[in-house]
């Protein structure tokens, strides 16, 4: 018999640094997350080309929410 397994995601809100979004994308790719999140986030804190340094916004899908 096959188990179903969930799916999960990891955010942030109020975030503002590229590095602290690289990271949480970082984490959300090593634990194997559905999906990474910000909400209320600075538009700086989304150059993550310089602060994800595996790529993992490739892999895992974002979501960005105002409120």
């Amino acid at each position: 018999m096959s188990r179903v397994r969930g799916f999960f995601g990891i955010g942030a809100e109020g975030i503002s640094k590229a590095r602290n979004v690289g990271s949480l994308f970082r984490s959300a790719n090593a634990f194997g997350a559905s999906f990474a999140f910000t909400v209320n986030a600075h538009h700086t804190a989304h150059k993550l080309n310089s602060a994800d340094t595996s790529r993992s916004y490739r892999a895992v899908p974002t979501y960005h929410w105002d409120s």
